[in-house]
């Protein structure tokens, strides 16, 4: 951990200040916890002795705790705006702080329940939270739209018609990473719209649209402010009434 505060100090003097620096958000306490278990074992566990699990949370859960906590301290108080590893934009007040749970998609709905005490007192610390997750978790927005503190989603794989209908409280939806072209990010506005979910957009992955030629590491100063204005245009779906 040591290494990752200096690396945030120094970049925060080299900066001075003038670019936002996204911190490092660790992945969720069920995903982290797994990742120092014998996948089998750690699966086995979870449905018969959740106890040992629940064990395993409560330190991985205070360390992630700490470790957030120590990187606010150096960035200062807009980290829950910049805050997560696929989520390098920013996106609206309120959200929290982002983790990522991708085994959520793996696990029933009941063993998700676990989860709660732990990410009530992670939202206790930060304001909130906002759950990221691969592959289809749809299974668990139940207990995601049932449960106080989480105010923001990212199923980075999904499609709307694969989750938002079952959405069913007020969320911020991030969107997914993977768009084709601006078809795409126009299909999902108007979901959105007709849903009435507020979103954010990622558009990492239009680079090929302000991208110079075949060479993925150099971009079109031009291109990139066309491609803002094109997705500009898709927003203002919203609001001329179509």
């Amino acid at each position: 951990m040591n290494k990752v505060f200096e690396m945030f100090q120094f970049m925060k003097e080299e900066t001075e200040g003038k670019i936002n620096i996204n911190i490092h958000t660790p992945q969720g306490p069920l995903d982290t916890l797994s990742t120092m278990w014998e996948s089998s074992n750690f699966m086995i566990s979870l449905r018969l002795n959740p106890e040992e699990v629940i064990q395993g949370l409560e330190k991985v859960t205070e360390a992630i705790i700490y470790y957030i906590k120590k990187q606010s301290e150096i960035l200062g108080d807009d980290i829950g705006q910049y805050n997560f590893a696929m989520n390098y934009n920013h996106r609206p007040k309120g959200t929290g702080i982002g983790i990522g749970e991708d085994i959520i998609a793996l696990i029933s709905p009941e063993a998700f329940k676990i989860l709660i005490p732990f990410y009530k007192e992670i939202s206790a610390h930060f304001g909130n939270l906002l759950i990221h997750s691969c592959g289809n978790p749809s299974h668990q927005l139940d207990n995601i739209c049932n449960m106080e503190g989480i105010t923001g989603l990212h199923l980075s794989q999904l499609k709307p018609e694969q989750y938002f209908d079952k959405i069913t409280k007020a969320l911020v939806v991030q969107s997914r990473n993977d768009w084709d072209d601006f078809k795409d990010v126009e299909y999902f506005v108007k979901q959105a719209k007709r849903y009435k979910l507020r979103f954010n957009i990622q558009i990492q992955s239009l680079e090929k649209y302000m991208q110079v030629g075949d060479h993925t590491d150099s971009y079109d100063l031009d291109l990139v402010k066309k491609m803002l204005k094109q997705v500009k245009n898709v927003v203002n779906i919203l609001y001329d009434g179509s």
